[in-house]
């Protein structure tokens, strides 16, 4: 699941988080990113009922594989696997939710905001590294931590708009997160139809890109 992970994600170039007020407005987010050809989705705890949303998208789309993100304990983790999540993603070093991904041998992402950070991430065994908050370091942080350690695939979160994303990539990042960016329609617009369009194009366009 690992390896399927990964080249999902540097197929994909951009993982879509949803964090929203609603289940129901989570569910149709879902039905929007999976439109657009999005294959792998990162849900988050605060989402309201989110357990039961897990389970519903690992039934009714197998194609997808369904994250959980904002995963903060050992407990969170473990409801995660049995509600269906297929990787986990933290914002911090997480070591209890590092060890529930080894153990089940599930991909697991840890958030990082140093070069330490990174370094104890990659000890701990995450498949890729959430270089999180992105808008703080920069891309020029991916950059130059490629240096010295070019076998840790990145993808930062946070505070990236699209128009940023070939500047995250042309750093050296695996894929980029996109939560809040990705969700908004545009004024006028009273369906999913825009966010649909839009996260297409943006995926067409970075797949068929060399990064």
């Amino acid at each position: 699941m690992t390896q399927n992970f990964v080249t999902v994600l540097k197929e994909q170039k951009i993982l879509p988080i949803i964090r929203t007020d609603t289940v129901q407005r989570a569910r149709e987010l879902v039905t929007a990113y999976y439109r657009a050809g999005a294959r792998a989705i990162e849900l988050t705890t605060t989402i309201p009922e989110v357990w039961s949303l897990l389970h519903e998208v690992h039934r009714e789309r197998p194609d997808i594989l369904i994250g959980l993100g904002t995963v903060r304990t050992r407990e969170q983790a473990e409801h995660a696997l049995e509600s269906g999540a297929q990787f986990l993603v933290t914002y911090f070093l997480a070591e209890d939710v590092a060890e529930v991904g080894r153990n089940h041998h599930v991909p697991f992402v840890l958030g990082a905001s140093t070069p330490t950070e990174v370094e104890r991430a990659a000890a701990l065994g995450s498949t890729v590294v959430k270089i999180f908050p992105a808008s703080t370091v920069g891309a020029h942080f991916v950059r130059e931590l490629r240096g010295p350690r070019p076998d840790v695939e990145c993808v930062p979160t946070g505070g990236i708009v699209p128009g940023e994303i070939r500047t995250w990539l042309e750093a050296g990042a695996l894929a980029v997160g996109l939560g809040g960016a990705l969700a908004r329609r545009e004024p006028g617009e009273t369906d999913d139809e825009g966010i649909t369009r839009r996260l297409q194009s943006l995926i067409s366009l970075y797949r068929a890109t060399s990064y």
